[in-house]
C-alpha cells in the first residue's frame, strides 16, 4: 500500500446499530487511504462488527482500548496510528458520501494543500435529511469553494458559519503533530469538566492555528442526530460542560502569544461562544430541568464578568442578545426568576438602566439603553 492521502479516524462506543453503516460508507474510494478504528471498550457487538472489516481490507486497522475514556482519548490515540498526509475524525453514528474522499484530495491537490479544509455537510435527524449546513452562509452554491488566510477565517468565526466540531474538516497531520494538538485527557477532562464538549474547547483553536484553511461548500460528511447520541444528552454535568468548554477554548487563545486578544479577535471569540450557548440552549432547552434553565440564566455573569468584557461590547454582539432573549422567554415560559441586573455587576450598567440618570448619558449611552430595553424588558 503506498503512503495514504487522508487516515479517517474512527472512534467507538457502543455503536453496533450505526457502524456498519459508517465503515461501508468509507469503502470503495479510488484514492490512497485508511481506516483507523479505536474502540472505547465497548460492550456491545461492536468489536467483533470492526474485526470483520479489518480481516477483509489490509488498509483498516483496530485498536481496542482496555478501558473507556472518551471519545477525545480516542481521537488521540488514533492520531497517534495515523500514517495518511491529513487526518480526518469521523463519528461511528455518522456516514461520508460516495466517492466523496476523492473530492477531498482534489481540492486540497488544487489549493497546494492548505492545513485545514471545511466543508459544508448534511444535517440529518434520526436518519431523516434536514438541511445542507454551509461553512459560509452568504454563499450557498454547491460548487463554491475557496482558499482564505488566517483573517479570513477568523471573519467568518465572527459571523459564527463555522461549526466547532471536527468530523467536517481535514486536518493535515504534519500541523497538527507541530502545534501538539490533542483533546483532553481523561485526567483533563475531570479537571476542565468540559466532557461531551471538548470539541469546541479545542477546534477554533485549531482553525485559528492554521496560516491557510481551505472552505469548499461540497458536502461529503452526514450528520445524523439520532436520538441515541450522546449529543442529545441534557444531564447536569452536560449543561455544565457546555459552558465551561468556552472558558477552556478563550483561555487556550489567552495563553498563547501569538494571539492579540485586544482586538477584534476578542470581540470574534466572544461572539463564538456565545453562539455556541445559544446553539446548545436551542437543542437542550425542551428537555432541561428548571435547575439547568437556572444555569444558563448565569452564564452572561460568569463569562463577561471573568473576561472583562465591555458593556459596549455586549450590545454589539448579536449572539449575546439572542441568547438574553432565549433564555429570558424560557424562563419566563416557566415563571422563573430573570433579572437582567443580576448578569451586569457594574455600577454603569445599572445607571444605564436608570431613567434618573438615562438624561446625562452621551448619545452611545442611550443607544445601549434602548437596544438593553428592546431585548430585556
Amino acid at each position: 500500500m503506498n503512503e495514504p492521502f487522508i487516515s479517517l479516524i474512527v472512534p467507538v462506543f457502543n455503536k453496533e446499530k450505526y457502524l456498519a453503516r459508517c465503515i461501508d460508507s468509507i469503502l470503495h474510494q479510488k484514492l490512497d487511504y485508511e481506516v483507523v478504528i479505536i474502540d472505547d471498550c465497548s460492550q456491545d457487538g461492536s468489536v467483533k462488527i470492526a474485526q470483520q472489516y479489518v480481516e477483509r481490507h489490509d488498509h483498516f486497522h483496530l485498536v481496542i482500548l482496555p478501558e473507556n475514556k472518551g471519545v477525545g482519548n480516542a481521537r488521540n490515540v488514533g492520531v497517534e496510528q495515523a500514517q495518511g498526509d491529513y487526518l480526518l475524525f469521523v463519528d461511528s453514528d455518522d456516514w461520508c458520501s460516495i466517492m466523496s474522499m476523492d473530492k477531498i484530495q482534489q481540492y486540497a491537490e488544487f489549493y497546494g494543500y492548505p492545513d485545514c479544509a471545511v466543508f459544508a455537510y448534511n444535517r440529518y435527524e434520526n436518519g431523516e435529511f434536514q438541511r445542507v449546513v454551509y461553512p459560509n452562509q452568504d454563499i450557498k452554491g454547491p460548487m463554491f469553494h475557496n482558499l482564505l488566510d488566517n483573517s479570513a477565517v477568523m471573519r467568518l468565526y465572527r459571523k459564527t458559519n463555522l461549526c466547532g466540531s471536527p468530523w467536517n474538516k481535514i486536518f493535515k497531520r504534519e500541523f497538527w503533530l507541530t502545534h501538539g494538538f490533542s483533546w483532553p485527557t481523561v485526567d483533563e477532562l475531570k479537571d476542565q469538566q468540559v466532557e461531551g464538549s471538548e470539541d469546541f474547547s479545542l477546534i477554533p483553536y485549531v482553525i485559528a492555528k492554521a496560516k491557510q484553511t481551505m472552505i469548499a461548500n461540497s458536502a461529503y460528511y452526514n450528520y445524523d442526530l439520532n436520538i441515541d447520541s450522546a449529543t442529545l444528552s441534557v444531564a447536569g454535568d452536560r449543561v455544565a460542560a457546555s459552558v465551561r468548554s468556552a472558558f477552556v477554548l478563550r483561555d487556550r487563545f489567552l495563553n498563547d502569544s501569538s494571539f492579540d486578544m485586544q482586538g477584534n479577535l476578542g470581540t470574534t471569540i466572544n461572539a463564538m461562544v456565545f453562539a455556541h450557548f445559544r446553539h446548545f440552549f436551542q437543542q437542550k432547552s425542551p428537555s432541561c430541568s428548571d435547575d439547568q434553565i437556572q444555569q444558563f440564566s448565569s452564564i452572561f455573569r460568569q463569562y463577561i464578568e471573568r473576561y472583562k468584557i465591555s458593556q459596549q461590547d455586549c450590545i454589539q454582539i448579536q449572539q449575546i442578545q439572542g441568547l438574553a432573549a432565549d433564555v429570558k422567554q424560557e424562563m419566563e415560559r416557566r415563571s422563573l426568576r430573570f433579572n437582567m441586573l443580576d448578569m451586569f455587576s457594574t455600577q454603569e450598567v445599572q445607571d444605564i438602566l436608570s431613567p434618573s440618570m438615562r438624561i446625562k448619558k452621551k448619545t452611545l449611552i442611550k443607544r445601549i439603553y434602548k437596544t438593553l430595553k428592546k431585548i430585556f424588558v
